[in-house]
């Protein structure tokens, strides 16, 4: 079975914008902070090793993380993307143990 196997690929096929990008621009900084908050959440890394990832440092991952802690309490549209994100991180976890 085919599934994503990197965390960029699991949240790109989730909201279907490459976060690399530099942009300021909704939604690619609430897509950068959701990375954050996922990547700390289910593998626990430094913050500066997440902020390696998209030429940042750990200050800029705080408060990706809060901004979208924020966010997730105020914007249930935002709370289900991040919610079906992690759900993937889940199933991928899962068929990765059964491969």
């Amino acid at each position: 079975m085919s599934h994503p196997d990197t965390p960029d690929e699991i949240t790109h096929d989730e909201l279907k914008y490459k976060m690399l990008s530099r942009s300021r621009r909704r939604p690619f900084p609430e897509m950068r902070f959701m990375y954050f908050k996922v990547i700390k959440d289910v593998y626990n890394p430094t913050l500066s090793s997440i902020g390696l990832s998209f030429d940042r440092d750990h200050s800029s991952v705080i408060h990706g993380i809060n901004c979208i802690e924020d966010w997730l309490e105020t914007e249930p549209k935002t709370n289900n993307r991040y919610q079906s994100i992690v759900a993937s991180f889940n199933r991928n976890d899962i068929e990765n143990r059964l491969d």
